[in-house]
């Protein structure tokens, strides 16, 4: 046997092994650890949100009390079972209506003087309007708090036994706690999604030490049979240990940053390169302030100095991008200590928020549209009828020869309630329940047939209408409503250009962008101020002296109809919407 071999025996090998598993292992495990719980906490709060809103939601839609329902229906002195009945067919509408939107979310109505549910979704039946069995169910506590509670429920008898994450919050009428709304939800998709990932990551990170490990076994071989050799072999394995490590928790989506108690970065994962826009090289070195706002920074050294304190720090939390743009971001840091207990550093896993409150913001403007849509065919039709008869009154006795002398007056009355059915003309294109019909048509022949009144209209203004066409394929849109849309979004533009005494032009464009056809409208106007374009399709919003706030709102309103949406490009320089029509 030769000396390498005497020097390094078979026990002495099995305790390196030994120590590389541990060494390897123990990383894993925290940050495993870490890892789920971010994504299990993420997870839990975008179910809390939206059981906050949905909560909302039925709070806002019950405009009465109990004892208000049932003075209106006329069951105060009835039975409880028989109140129970009278509430619920006035609530459960209400609850079935916001239900249809959110199927595998349990919600409803609670009343404390009758002690029962008296409304309940989804999968309605008459025979789950019963007692809650008080010491099941822990959010009975928010009558002696009077606050809304939101927790975690195990073996509810409602969800087939299945751990549920609730919110529930007192309803008060009239100064009174009269019951509770809640909401609740399953939390398997939440933990499903957790563990998929951890079995990823630890998948991963098995075949690193399976791979580690035969390439130690390895390299202590070849330091038996060749000391030199070793050192070069043992040396280019490690590195490619190290590479394989860091390119598995790159295919994370999560972006996970590193980082000394200088703050110094000392690693940066390719997900934070797509976010942040700083690329591996140029942020690894340079101190986390890269990332933090300056009027954050202050907010920043807080939440370190918690996790100095504390070990960990989960929350929403305001970053900034290497082109300046803010990003809102959740994170969730905890520190990294050597082998020795001593801390090293602070590690971070999160991610953009962006589009989720882009899409947050769209849900909103959607749910006001659906209101005003309601309003519109609901009251529309019964305002309009006793203006056309006031019009009509008015039209004979301007004729009288003893009104001669008021003719004036006469004529801005009837041209007042002209421009108010206008209003009402427009407030109906809102409504949601009107026939569309919807027909294959061609963007171009639409744009051909209305071009000589638009042409018309720039000339009378001093301006002129430009076409830019493209071919585009036939898309399924109402023509009639199409043909509003633009006569909006073209008169809109040319009163943006007032301060254009001569010469402005409006181009009409038309091209086909992936899967969508788009129609693009371009002013040259001073464009959108920032506090007025994050509001440019609120209802009666307008920045006219004679305008009616309506002229956008119904273009929204009629490209969600024809399955298109609507973005807005705004600058000194001009105005441009895009209107993509989906296929």
């Amino acid at each position: 046997m030769c000396a390498i071999k005497k020097l390094i025996p078979i026990r002495l090998t099995n305790k390196i092994m030994l120590v590389i598993i541990l060494i390897t292992v123990i990383p894993m495990l925290i940050m495993a650890a870490i890892i789920q719980h971010s994504i299990i906490e993420m997870g839990k709060m975008e179910q809390q949100k939206l059981l906050f809103a949905i909560v909302d939601r039925l709070d806002e839609s019950l405009n009465l009390s109990y004892d208000e329902i049932l003075m209106e229906q006329g069951a105060i002195n009835k039975s409880i079972n028989d109140k129970i009945i009278v509430i619920n067919s006035v609530l459960q509408p209400l609850v079935n209506s916001i239900s249809h939107s959110f199927l595998d979310i349990g919600m409803g109505y609670y009343s404390i003087e009758l002690d029962h549910i008296v409304a309940i979704a989804p999968n309605y039946d008459q025979t789950e309007l019963v007692q809650l069995e008080h010491n099941m169910y822990p959010y009975t506590n928010i009558y002696a708090n009077e606050k809304p509670e939101f927790g975690e429920l195990s073996n509810p008898g409602g969800w087939n036994g299945k751990t549920i994450v609730y919110y529930a919050k007192p309803l008060v009428r009239n100064g009174k706690i009269i019951g509770h709304i809640w909401a609740n939800g399953k939390t398997d998709a939440i933990y499903a999604s957790a563990i998929k990932n951890i079995s990823i990551i630890i998948s991963f990170w098995l075949i690193t030490v399976g791979l580690l490990l035969t390439a130690a076994k390895g390299s202590i071989n070849i330091i038996k049979n060749n000391l030199c050799k070793l050192s070069i072999t043992s040396s280019k394995k490690a590195e490619e240990q190290i590479y394989f490590q860091a390119s598995i928790l790159d295919q994370v989506r999560n972006s996970i940053i590193a980082c000394d108690l200088s703050y110094n970065i000392i690693y940066w994962n390719k997900t934070a390169e797509q976010i942040f826009l700083w690329s591996k090289e140029e942020a690894v070195g340079n101190n986390i302030k890269i990332i933090t706002p300056e009027d954050k920074r202050s907010h920043f050294k807080a939440v370190m100095e918690k996790i100095q304190a504390y070990g960990f720090w989960e929350g929403e939390i305001t970053l900034i991008k290497k082109d300046g743009t803010i990003v809102p971001f959740h994170l969730a840091l905890g520190i990294f200590k050597d082998l020795s207990g001593k801390l090293k550093g602070f590690v971070g896993v999160g991610s953009d928020l962006t589009e989720r409150k882009q899409l947050e913001i769209e849900l909103r403007r959607l749910e006001r549209f659906n209101l005003i849509g309601q309003m519109a065919a609901g009251i529309g039709h019964e305002v309009r009828n006793p203006l056309t008869t006031t019009r009509g009154f008015l039209q004979l006795l301007k004729d009288k020869p003893k009104y001669f002398k008021e003719k004036e007056i006469f004529d801005l009355m009837i041209t007042e309630l002209d421009r108010a059915n206008s209003i009402i003309t427009q407030y109906l294109s809102l409504s949601k329940n009107q026939s569309s019909e919807i027909k294959l048509h061609n963007l171009n022949k639409i744009i051909d047939n209305l071009y000589p009144l638009l042409q018309a209209d720039a000339l009378n203004v001093n301006h002129s209408i430009h076409l830019d066409k493209l071919s585009v394929p036939d898309i399924k849109i109402n023509r009639d409503e199409i043909h509003q849309l633009i006569f909006n979004l073209v008169r809109n533009g040319l009163e943006a250009m007032t301060s254009v005494t001569s010469g402005g032009k409006i181009t009409i464009k038309t091209f086909a962008d992936d899967q969508d056809t788009v129609l693009a409208i371009k002013d040259e106007g001073p464009g959108f101020a920032p506090e007025v374009l994050n509001k440019i399709a609120t209802p009666f919003l307008t920045t006219k002296e004679q305008g009616t706030g309506l002229g956008l709102v119904t273009c929204y309103s009629i490209a969600e109809r024809n399955n298109a949406v609507i973005e807005v490009d705004t600058g000194p320089k001009g105005t441009t919407f895009y209107v993509r029509f989906k296929k």
